[in-house]
This record gives structure tokens, sequence and C-alpha cells, in this order.
């Protein structure tokens, strides 16, 4: 069977309100092994980080405020949206010895970090 990444879908969206399950499933019987699913906003990212955590490793949230939702609170926005993500990550571990801080605030154009993360394994 071909393995498929859908890089991006909007579950979260009312249309699948009555068979989301069913779409998922569908797509992960057709070879789509992970779906990776954007927010939008605030509210977006909040449904997604649930909707994510219904199917372990096979719902990916994408995190962020399009270009299109940008207010002039955007500043307060991003920071409350780092600090949910920041509540759904698994524990991590750096493959670097780089220190790692997840309470640090989001800055606009900041340089990306180069600590590679993955989720701690039992």
């Amino acid at each position: 069977m071909q393995r498929i990444i859908d890089t991006h879908c909007h579950l979260d969206g009312e249309e699948y309100g009555s068979d989301r399950a069913e779409t998922i499933a569908r797509a992960v019987a057709a070879g789509v092994q992970r779906m990776f699913v954007p927010a939008i906003d605030l509210p977006s990212s909040r449904r997604i980080l649930e909707l994510c955590q219904q199917y372990p490793g096979t719902l990916y949230p994408m995190i962020g405020l399009h270009p299109e939702e940008v207010r002039s609170d955007w500043r307060e926005v991003l920071q409350e949206m780092h600090e949910l993500l920041i509540s759904h990550l698994p524990p991590l571990t750096p493959h670097s010895s780089s220190p790692i801080s997840h309470s640090s605030p989001l800055t606009p154009h900041s340089s990306p970090p180069t600590t590679h993360l993955s989720p701690l394994r039992p």
C-alpha cells in the first residue's frame, strides 16, 4: 500500500461535523498515515489540539495565525497560542547540548531554534 501524508487538511471544519470519524477512517484505509491539521486563529487552535489528541499518531496540529486573521492584538493572540501549544506538548528531550525553554515568550521574526526535539518514549 502506498504511504501518504496529507500536509494540509481542515478536519476541524463544520462540514465534517457529522462524519469526521468516518472521513479520517476512510483516509487511513486509503493509505494516509499522517494528516496535518492547520489552525487559522485561536479558536481553531483549541479545536485542532483537542481533535489531534483523539487521533494520536495520525493527526498532527499546525498552530498559527493566518494572515487574514491578524488583528491589532496579534501579539497577545500569538502568546496565547504559544501557551496553549506548550500546555499540550508531550515531554521532550533535546538532541543537542542547547538548553530548551518552553516558557520563553514568542518574538516575531526571531530565528528558529536549532535544537531538534522528539517525544520521550517509555
